[in-house]
């Protein structure tokens, strides 16, 4: 492992090198108790804790209807940092943290018998999972894989939250929407006036989402505005802190963060962002680059 600090444009932004992998960070995840799972361009899903990679995980298929388009869509882990889900390839995983080995997935059935149905956002939060599928399907499971419910809606987020109150937060990216995973009713529904292409949640329910020239801050169940900032040339990579609902958003090599109605630090990465995350645990924003590295911002 690799230990250093690197030179920015803010003296007031820290950045450590925590993680050097050989492939593009994609995905990000973090436990409660300091775990860090990251998953790779190459289909792998590594786990480290105290900067020391425990194991890995291959996400790659031998199905050949599924290897064009197969990628890691989503990685969270359980509240007690004990077990790692993965959303991959076509299929949901539940690994246990201690051993690297599956516990239980699901599988969807395939369309018509023959095509393949993929994951394409997950989020876990208190006894529940939630995943939705690029069918227009949302699947909830409690933590020992007993499927809660299943229901389709044309609302289907892309990109999904779970609150601590059994309700979950998404986008399809072109309205946002509230649900009530248990009894599966959607609560709060609004058109956007444009496309999401980068989402967070914080548990409160502050909203960041990120259109092609703009990133809006909001309200979720009231629908009021916090900010609305010009959005650099880059990624749609946003992510918010869970405690004091600071921001931070990535251009094409950098990453700006602070409260919402001034992010002023800025962080130049030299390289590609290619994914941007918030640990409690570290109390600072995780950020991943598209040449292997793992960076901590403060």
């Amino acid at each position: 492992m690799e230990i250093g600090y690197f030179a920015n444009r803010d003296p007031m932004v820290e950045t450590e090198l925590i993680q050097r992998y050989g492939q593009a960070v994609v995905r990000i995840a973090t436990a409660a108790d300091g775990g860090v799972a990251v998953g790779t361009s190459g289909l792998a899903v590594r786990y480290q804790r105290n900067g020391q990679t425990l194991w890995t995980a291959e996400m790659r298929s031998d199905d050949d209807k599924i290897r064009p388009t197969q990628r890691i869509r989503g990685l969270a882990f359980s509240d007690d940092g004990n077990v790692l889900y993965v959303a991959a390839s076509d299929e949901v995983l539940a690994i246990d943290v201690a051993s690297g080995d599956p516990i239980w997935s699901y599988r969807p059935p395939r369309s018509f018998g023959f095509l393949v149905v993929s994951p394409v956002a997950l989020d876990s939060s208190g006894d529940i999972v939630a995943a939705s599928f690029d069918n227009g399907s949302v699947v909830a499971w409690d933590t020992k894989g007993t499927q809660l419910g299943i229901w389709k809606t044309n609302d289907a987020p892309r990109m999904l939250r779970l609150l601590p109150n059994a309700q979950m937060v998404g986008t399809d990216s072109f309205s946002l929407c509230l649900w009530d995973v248990e009894t599966r009713a959607t609560l709060n529904r609004r058109r956007l006036a444009d496309r999401a292409m980068g989402f967070d949640v914080s548990p409160t329910g502050i909203v960041i989402r990120r259109s092609l020239r703009s990133i809006t801050v909001e309200n979720m169940f009231d629908h009021s505005l916090v900010a609305k900032l010009a959005a650099p040339p880059g990624p749609p990579l946003v992510a918010i802190n869970a405690v004091s609902d600071r921001i931070a958003y990535a251009g094409e090599s950098t990453v700006t963060l602070g409260p919402p109605s001034n992010p002023d630090q800025k962080l130049d990465a030299g390289e590609r962002i290619s994914a941007l995350t918030y640990s409690p645990f570290e109390r600072a924003f995780l950020v991943g680059l598209a040449d292997g590295r793992l960076l901590t911002v403060n």
